[in-house]
């Protein structure tokens, strides 16, 4: 198992990763908000409402991060085939964003499901 770089050169190197391609960085926020407006289907929502602490809330900013997530590593990952062969941690950072976004979206689900079971065709 690799533990990274261990020379000054290597280190230099790899501690440009996330500015290159930006499959690293934390989601726009503006896509956050959009995903958050997508995700509780309200297009009015404002920046105090994503702020509040309750579960419903809360679960759905984590499912609007992660589709931002996977749609920023997505582009990256499309810029660099077009640019030629995707490397194999390009391949890797697609994997856990879209692993990420099943964790979340199942969570949401769940959410869903609990607090209105009737609506969702359960008895």
């Amino acid at each position: 198992m690799s533990t990274g770089p261990k020379t000054q050169r290597g280190k230099a190197r790899v501690s440009q990763n996330a500015i290159r391609h930006g499959a690293t960085s934390k989601p726009d926020p503006q896509t956050v908000a959009t995903w958050f407006r997508i995700i509780l289907n309200n297009p009015d929502l404002g920046v105090s409402e994503c702020l509040s602490v309750d579960m419903r809330t809360a679960r759905a900013l984590d499912l609007a991060k992660a589709e931002a997530s996977l749609c920023a590593v997505t582009n990256a990952m499309n810029a660099i085939e077009a640019r030629g062969s995707p490397d194999r941690l390009m391949r890797r950072y697609v994997r856990e964003a879209k692993s990420r976004r099943k964790k979340a979206l199942q969570s949401w689900l769940d959410l869903v499901n609990e607090v209105s079971p009737l609506a969702h065709g359960a008895m």
